[in-house]
């Protein structure tokens, strides 16, 4: 990365800088999508075996309370 004193007057330069931020956007953002698609999956496999347990009746309630 330049820094302040550095000069960016020369365009070609510029481009390099500004390819090499888009590049590390890019992969900071294809990262998250997997992140986010890993917990959502965690998360509906968590949801749908919970579901598979038998639901609860007023039995059950009166045992939790207890």
């Amino acid at each position: 990365m330049l820094s302040e004193k550095q000069d960016i007057g020369n365009p070609a330069q510029l481009c390099e800088e500004l390819s090499k931020l888009r590049l590390e956007y890019t992969e900071i953002t294809v990262q998250e999508k997997v992140e986010k698609e890993q917990i959502m999956n965690t998360y509906m496999q968590q949801i749908m075996g919970n579901m598979g347990s038998p639901p609860l009746n007023s039995d059950d309630a009166i045992k939790l309370r207890g």
